[in-house]
């Protein structure tokens, strides 16, 4: 059971990646068939092509070493959870806090290098390792660049996502009042769509401009 349970959140793992990497490749086939006389376009099999049949390796490599520390962070939490339920042992208490701090920093560190491999890897072809090596130092040689793209990405995504969120909520308040002739006799039942408004009207967003990072970082 303890096997199974870690291949399936090494699929996940791996799945997730796949995603971004097919993600990144588009992005790089936008950037090198893109010039000053026209914008290119990206290709999204591409994309499929190099994760399934070119650099599938690597990123069950990657995804690996992210499931393993999945799992440890998994074991600690466990282990600090019950530590913490103990109120005679404080120094247990201090000593779990600690490990979940410094377990949260390793995932943090490992998801960053991993995600930078995966942009370089798109873009050269290389293996895990020597990509992840290599955009470590790339990252280095022009960090003060990165950090101001990626932040600037992620205020882009944040307010798209909230400007999604807004319009669709909007849309969903006319039909709901204008447009539905049975709104003012639903009361206390319009809880359930509401719901389902405020629902997809989160994930829509979430999914759609979730990969915009991953895109910036790869045209990086």
């Amino acid at each position: 059971m303890l096997v199974n349970f870690f291949f399936i959140v090494w699929l996940l793992i791996l799945i997730d990646d796949t995603k971004k990497y097919i993600a990144m490749v588009s992005a790089a086939t936008y950037y090198f068939d893109s010039n000053a006389e026209k914008d290119g376009s990206a290709s999204v099999m591409t994309g499929f092509r190099f994760a399934y049949m070119k650099n599938m390796g690597s990123l069950c490599f990657g995804s690996f070493i992210m499931a393993v520390v999945t799992i440890i962070k998994m074991i600690v939490d466990a282990l600090a959870e019950g530590a913490k339920n103990d109120p005679t042992n404080p120094a247990a208490k201090c000593i779990a806090c600690v490990a979940q701090c410094c377990i949260r920093c390793i995932e943090a560190c490992i998801e960053y290098l991993t995600k930078h491999a995966y942009a370089y890897m798109a873009v050269t072809g290389d293996n895990f390792c020597k990509s992840a090596w290599n955009g470590f130092l790339l990252n280095m040689k022009h960090c003060a660049k990165f950090y101001f793209a990626q932040t600037i990405a992620a205020a882009f995504i944040a307010f798209g996502i909230f400007a999604v969120f807004c319009a669709n909520m909007g849309i969903a308040y006319l039909m709901f009042t204008k447009i539905t002739s049975e709104s003012t006799n639903v009361g206390e039942h319009s809880l359930g769509p509401w719901g389902i408004f405020v629902i997809v009207s989160m994930v829509t967003p979430l999914v759609c401009l979730g990969l915009f990072d991953e895109a910036v970082v790869t045209t990086l």
